[in-house]
């Protein structure tokens, strides 16, 4: 019993240091970022642009759609959803593999606007800081006004303008309920649900999205299989 306490205790030391040196590497990744490169320049910068859309002129159904899926808990939490952080290590180790990261729509913002993707602890502990400066900066609806518009729709398409467009010729603020739909789902594999290409695996993701929604209470059943089917069918608004 003594030495597996002893085996318990240097275990746990071990997973300090690392963890340590994890936050340490994570924090100073952050500092460079805010020094070198500018989060509120960054970001000004976006704003700034032609085709920068804010949230109130996107479809109302994206907007639940992409907080349904994504963050359902995006207006509740600071930037770290703890339950989705530990929902996701569960998920992590009983397949033995990183298959989550529980990220919120902030940090997922703080990857795409000054990260990579790997996955790694150091770039996961990196995310953390930007989140947390983020939100402590930013409305809500501001940080959602961001990310709609720095994600990666597929073929080409950065910003609910672009996708908007390319896909259907409309503003965002005029899609349907199907096509915010479609659209909300790209960004989880933009190569892999192009709706020119992998139309049939976008049916799919948006069977998820839909899911989520109704789970979420923003989407009732009616509604729901009325829009399924348009997506299966193809029906969308010209």
């Amino acid at each position: 019993m003594k030495h597996i306490k002893r085996l318990f205790v240097i275990a746990m030391f071990i997973i300090t240091l690392v963890i340590g040196s994890v936050a340490i590497k994570g924090y100073v990744n952050y500092n460079y970022i805010l020094d070198e490169i500018g989060l509120e320049k960054t970001i000004d910068r976006i704003v700034m642009k032609d085709d920068f859309v804010s949230i109130e002129n996107v479809s109302d159904t994206l907007v639940d759609a992409v907080v349904s899926t994504e963050d359902k808990r995006f207006y509740e939490h600071n930037g770290i959803d703890m339950l989705s952080i530990g929902r996701a290590i569960i998920i992590d180790i009983r397949h033995m593999e990183y298959k989550t990261g529980g990220s919120t729509i902030t940090q997922q913002l703080a990857k795409n606007l000054f990260l990579s993707f790997d996955k790694t602890l150091e770039r996961k502990a990196t995310e953390y800081f930007i989140a947390k400066k983020i939100e402590r900066l930013y409305s809500k609806d501001e940080i959602l006004s961001l990310y709609v518009n720095v994600i990666n729709y597929g073929e080409g398409c950065f910003g609910i303008q672009s996708a908007s467009d390319h896909y259907f010729s409309k503003l965002p603020s005029e899609l349907s309920d199907s096509e915010a739909i479609l659209l909300s789902g790209l960004p989880q594999s933009p190569a892999n649900l192009s709706l020119s290409k992998y139309y049939d695996n976008a049916v799919v993701r948006s069977e998820v999205v839909i899911a989520s929604m109704i789970n979420n209470d923003v989407l009732i059943e009616k509604e729901a299989t009325r829009i399924i089917a348009e997506i299966k069918e193809g029906l969308l608004d010209e």
